[in-house]
């Protein structure tokens, strides 16, 4: 007979390591130095985090983008990390709502978010 391997082991440690990890948990909430932030009021919270920390966002593009980030990454030698920093800057620096600060209800909100757990 034959004995049936178990892969849920295998699964837990790829899904909890690198940047899986990073996604499933909190990662930033406590700065290098100082107090911990979820400690702070709102309007320090973004002053007292370094602002080139690396945060998880993570989202879905179409095949054709993907595609010529791929292409770009290649030729030019640039991650893909890199271009998209590089566009989002450029395209948030020609749009002044970039700047406005998000109402108090909107960032409570986003501040309560759930966050998944790994189980």
């Amino acid at each position: 007979m034959v004995e049936k391997k178990n892969f849920r082991n295998i699964a837990v440690k790829t899904a909890t390591s690198g940047f899986d990890a990073e996604m499933m948990g909190g990662v930033g909430e406590i700065p290098s130095a100082g107090a911990p932030v979820r400690d702070l009021p709102e309007s320090e919270k973004l002053q007292a985090a370094d602002p080139n920390e690396l945060k998880p966002f993570a989202t879905r593009l179409p095949v054709w983008l993907i595609q010529k980030m791929q292409q770009h990454q290649y030729w030019n030698r640039e991650s893909i990390m890199d271009t998209v920093i590089n566009a989002v800057e450029m395209y948030l620096a020609n749009n002044s709502d970039a700047e406005k600060p998000l109402p108090a209800a909107v960032a409570a909100k986003k501040k309560n978010r759930k966050k998944r757990i790994v189980k």
